[in-house]
């Protein structure tokens, strides 16, 4: 579920949400103007395709900034450095991703904040907004981490025997060898497979002298 943190600005403006219903955000334009920060404009993307929001705040006569765009899915947005006025508007932005960081964009004068979560990422806004943009909050989900197909390796040793697989789990816990007299006469491991524990079949034949954790 995601968490919403306060928006950081005014209080004046109509209150706008662009809900937490999102994969990443992918870009960013805002323009600025005399009084601060112009607007705003967000794309986002859900299930590989892209969404893009209104102004928030008002087009007028200014030029908007490069946009800053972020390359999803390698790339996400972590945080916003913020400057605002309590009583007014948002003065100046600096994006920051995990890869890149934004030129400060408007004026460092107000009250200078960040919008961030320790390990999370943000996936939508909301605030408010007149002939400005008053006030910036946003949305954070967890970070998620791709997940790497499994490459099985090679076996080493000997072409003898019946061959066995245990498939891939999440890591290996425990390890247990099969004592003999001239070597290693079985193994037999433990998995995560997280959140449970599985213990893999006994791959050999034990012995009276047992196995041993290692």
């Amino acid at each position: 579920m995601a968490q919403k943190v306060e928006a950081k600005g005014g209080k004046g403006g109509n209150q706008w949400d662009d809900g937490s219903d999102h994969d990443a955000v992918t870009k960013i334009q805002v323009a600025v103007g005399g009084m601060g920060i112009q607007y705003i404009q967000f794309d986002y993307v859900k299930n590989g395709q892209t969404e893009q929001t209104p102004l928030r705040g008002i087009k007028g006569s200014t030029i908007p900034t490069d946009p800053f765009v972020i390359n999803h899915p390698e790339e996400h947005l972590v945080s916003i450095e913020i400057w605002y006025k309590p009583d007014g508007l948002i003065q100046g932005l600096r994006f920051i991703s995990n890869k890149k960081t934004s030129r400060f964009i408007g004026y460092d004068r107000g009250t200078r904040s960040f919008l961030q979560v320790q390990d999370k990422k943000i996936i939508g806004f909301h605030g408010s907004a007149g002939d400005n943009l008053n006030s910036l909050g946003a949305y954070f989900a967890p970070l998620t981490i791709p997940l790497t197909p499994a490459k099985p390796l090679p076996a080493l040793g000997s072409d003898d025997g019946t061959a066995w697989d245990d498939g891939a789990y999440v890591g290996v816990k425990k390890v247990y060898v099969g004592q003999a007299q001239d070597g290693i006469s079985a193994v037999k491991f433990v998995y995560d497979k997280s959140p449970e524990e599985v213990t893999g079949e006994e791959h050999g034949k034990s012995t009276l002298l047992g196995f041993e954790e290692v």
